[in-house]
């Protein structure tokens, strides 16, 4: 930390991750609301990182990936399919006169 001196006294401005009167107390990073719920949080040097599971992304493992970019459903006629993004995986809704995972029957 930075030691400010005072009249009789002084006072420490801790760097992040610390805290405490000399600035000798390791501050928990992850908390309770650092990641998103249920995301496990992980202490490292600059921080820390959420493990994002399958299928989301961002600071807090907050996002949703669109599963659907590039679309999947590749029949070229795009008034054969609309992609349905799910987590960690899409579904092809056919129009009528297609069938088939892709929309491609």
């Amino acid at each position: 930390g930075t030691c400010i001196d005072g009249i009789n006294n002084y006072t420490c401005r801790c760097h992040v991750g610390y805290k405490g009167a000399l600035c000798d107390e390791k501050e928990r990073i992850c908390g309770e609301d650092t990641c998103y719920p249920g995301v496990k949080c992980r202490e490292i040097p600059d921080g820390y990182e959420c493990a994002c599971p399958a299928g989301f992304n961002g600071s807090r493992c907050e996002s949703d990936i669109d599963d659907c970019q590039p679309s999947l459903c590749v029949n070229g006629k795009a008034k054969a399919r609309t992609c349905i993004d799910g987590i960690n995986n899409y579904t092809c809704r056919c129009h009528v006169g297609y069938k088939g995972a892709l929309c491609d029957e």
